[in-house]
């Protein structure tokens, strides 16, 4: 299958959207393209940068809005320190927990912002149905993380594997009184006391302050993931290919 429905993406935005999960659509003709999209309101594509052609992606009116970096992390070398070692971090499977979607900081490299009609709101509107959706499935892997008895944020996380964590979602209080920097470093502890030795994710090329947290707990980074958007039916209004970054 080349392409597919979105479910989690179709329910926040309230129309089907798509995913296509093979660079075989782009060789496509183009007739045969948009049959298979026109009923979707946008769609997703993510692949090596290589593995289509920018002409390919040009010719099919889909934009590049963002790069993702992948790594992999090994709890167990990550130290304690006197400061992470104040804070409280509950697993919801202990004591249940809601984020609570008005009090989020604000994720400025998140790739959403380039579809029309997309804010603030609606970006942490997206992030508290993938909290609530992580902390019912996997509570056992989701943090809360106090300090002084206030809530400073939240790390999400689902299983990998044996030992292995997907580290899908970290979201900062907007209130919160610690650095972005120890809000990690205590979740992933916390990750390793429960046994877990090893975690992988990726993040926003966009997003320098995440990159410097992974490379300063010895993460490994490995080959990076394009993505490319096309909007095809939108209330809101044309689409914007300003927003277009050529992130290669």
């Amino acid at each position: 299958m080349m392409i597919r429905q979105h479910d989690f993406n179709s329910n926040w935005w309230g129309s089907p959207v798509a995913i296509i999960d093979s660079p075989k659509f782009f060789e496509c003709k183009p007739d045969d393209q948009e049959e298979m999209l026109r009923n979707f309101a946008w769609a997703e594509y993510a692949g090596p940068l290589n593995a289509v052609s920018p002409k390919r992606l040009v010719d099919a009116s889909f934009c590049q809005v963002d790069t993702q970096i992948n790594f992999r992390l090994n709890l167990k070398t990550i130290e304690d320190t006197s400061s992470t070692a104040a804070f409280e971090c509950r697993f919801a499977d202990e004591s249940i927990f809601d984020v609570d979607v008005n009090r989020l900081e604000t994720f400025a490299s998140e790739r959403f912002f380039s579809l029309p009609g997309v804010n603030e709101e609606k970006v942490n509107h997206r992030y508290a149905m993938w909290a609530s959706s992580l902390v019912e499935g996997h509570p056992e892997c989701c943090l809360e993380i106090q300090a002084e008895g206030e809530t400073q944020g939240w790390f999400l996380s689902a299983p990998d594997g044996k030992n292995s964590l997907s580290l899908t979602l970290a979201m900062k209080h907007r209130d919160a009184t610690i650095s972005g920097a120890l809000l990690y470093r205590a979740a992933l502890i916390a990750y390793a006391d429960r046994g877990y030795r090893l975690g992988q994710a990726s993040f926003s090329v966009k997003n320098i302050p995440v990159m410097n947290i992974y490379a300063s707990l010895g993460a490994r980074f490995t080959a990076p993931l394009g993505i490319w958007q096309r909007v095809l039916s939108c209330k809101t209004g044309p689409y914007d290919f300003s927003v277009c970054m050529d992130l290669q």
